[in-house]
């Protein structure tokens, strides 16, 4: 059964994947991927990255999303995401999430990837899955389909030109 995609959706800013106020919560800039972890802008108080979050990875101008996801440690998961890309790229030590090849290939490609998150510090960890969850389901509602590499299996990746632009 194909979804039926809300064209509408941009106009709507709670609704746009990309926007500053999704689904309610109140997300930071979009800041590229993965020099920002080194940037000052990047541990700016209005969204810490020391603690619990949600996550999501995008490409500008593009509809969706590539990836969403929630952590105990923002920071510490970012830079495990980075850590993956450069170990890829290097020597390969190690079995990676597909979601890591692709980012890889992304991001040492002609790509630039953003990431972008919102503090949720007072939830635990099945709330933030639940919201993972939720913002998945939203995604599928306007966008029409999941985030292009939320899904891929351990070590395989997807194509990132399956996802429309705007």
């Amino acid at each position: 059964m194909a979804l039926r995609v809300r064209k509408r959706y941009l106009h709507r800013p709670a609704l746009d994947p990309h926007g500053p106020f999704w689904q309610g919560y109140r997300w930071s800039e979009w800041y590229a991927f993965p020099s920002f972890l080194a940037e000052p802008i990047a541990r700016d108080d209005t969204a810490p990255l020391g603690g619990a979050g949600i996550y999501r990875f995008a490409v500008p101008r593009r509809r969706g999303l590539l990836y969403i996801g929630q952590a105990s440690r923002l920071r510490r998961r970012l830079s495990g995401h980075a850590r993956a890309v450069t170990d890829i790229l290097g020597p390969h030590t190690r079995r990676h999430l597909g979601f890591h090849y692709e980012l890889a290939a992304y991001v040492h490609g002609e790509g630039k990837v953003q990431v972008s998150w919102t503090p949720l510090d007072s939830l635990g960890k099945p709330d933030r899955l639940g919201i993972e969850c939720d913002l998945i389901a939203a995604h599928r509602g306007t966008v029409g389909c999941n985030p292009n590499w939320q899904f891929l299996p351990m070590g395989s990746g997807g194509d990132v030109a399956d996802f429309g632009a705007d």
